[in-house]
């Protein structure tokens, strides 16, 4: 198992899966709104301004099991992160990270990182006074201590830190920064991981289809990579659909920093409705368009593809999926 294999309860009642941040930084965050330590999302959301173009997520989960401190409803709780940290990372579902009924993902969590102490913070007396007037092996437990740990995960999903909540923030944002800044070694990536980020990253791509004996070429934005499959998305309206239940052999480009990707193959559909909503989490401009169960929206994936990578100063690099 790896964290791409988990999933997150979103507010408005989806799913988000972490397999979509491949490649990304990731910060994992249980939060509470009346805690000492509710400050620290100002400096998460300074973090995410500056880094998130580069490459950060956060994974903001409130959780009321510390101190009772998150007693709202998602709603609420998503009204006071915005009206006073401005926060423009989405907060998920409210949820418990310790016992019976944590999320999966916080047991992964701490098989990954466990508790190594509250550091020389000023109220680390006070923490390990309550600590163990609760728990008695909370010393040697890998179990959420407070509000406000944090775990991060390298842009190839290792879970590499764990902070707890007495934690400079400045540290956290050192780890962060060394993160993005890291060079991602390309040779580690799949070959469908790599098409899919130069296609993600690329932003814009132009898919071609044959109407009758006629090409037609159009600009699209949607991509995903889910479950080993690169799925694009549009709708059962459209005639780009209907082109393509005629004829599924199509071909897509894109261009990104002097290089450009050819992908050639046979585009087939998948009804399966967590992939609809994982594509609508990752792109949430297209919710006032479609919803998994409005019978229009389509997702098609990518089937005995070729992927050609070109550029002026170098050899081309072919991958077939």
């Amino acid at each position: 198992m790896s964290i791409y294999d988990y999933t997150v309860p979103t507010a408005n009642g989806g799913e988000l899966a972490l397999a979509n941040f491949k490649g990304k930084v990731m910060l994992i965050v249980n939060t509470a709104t009346g805690c000492g330590f509710t400050p620290h999302y100002e400096a998460l959301e300074k973090m995410y301004e500056k880094y998130h173009e580069q490459g950060l997520e956060i994974i903001d989960i409130p959780c009321n099991q510390f101190g009772n401190q998150a007693p709202g409803n998602d709603d609420e709780i998503h009204q006071f992160c915005t009206l006073h940290y401005n926060t423009k990372f989405p907060q998920m579902k409210k949820s418990d990270v310790n016992g019976d009924k944590a999320l999966p993902l916080y047991a992964y969590l701490k098989t990954q990182q466990g508790f190594r102490g509250f550091g020389a913070h000023q109220h680390k007396d006070i923490l390990e006074k309550m600590m163990a007037e609760t728990d008695p092996g909370w010393k040697t437990s890998p179990d959420i201590k407070w509000n406000f740990t944090k775990f991060v995960a390298d842009r190839q999903g290792n879970i590499v830190a764990r902070f707890e909540p007495t934690a400079d923030m400045q540290e956290v944002e050192k780890c962060i920064a060394a993160l993005i800044n890291e060079t991602v070694s390309e040779n580690k990536m799949s070959g469908i991981e790599k098409v899919y980020k130069f296609i993600d990253e690329a932003g814009t791509y132009y898919l071609a289809t044959a109407d009758g004996d006629q090409p037609r070429v159009r600009a699209f934005g949607t991509v995903l990579l889910y479950d080993g499959k690169i799925y694009i998305q549009t709708g059962k309206a459209k005639p780009v659909s209907r082109q393509i239940a005629a004829n599924p052999k199509v071909e897509i480009c894109a261009f990104k920093n002097g290089r450009w990707l050819r992908v050639a193959g046979k585009l087939v559909n998948d009804d399966n409705r967590d992939i609809k909503a994982a594509m609508l989490e990752k792109m949430p401009s297209l919710k006032p368009l479609y919803s998994p169960d409005d019978g229009n929206m389509q997702m098609l994936y990518f089937k005995n593809a070729k992927a050609t990578f070109s550029s002026f100063a170098g050899e081309q690099e072919a991958i077939n999926f």
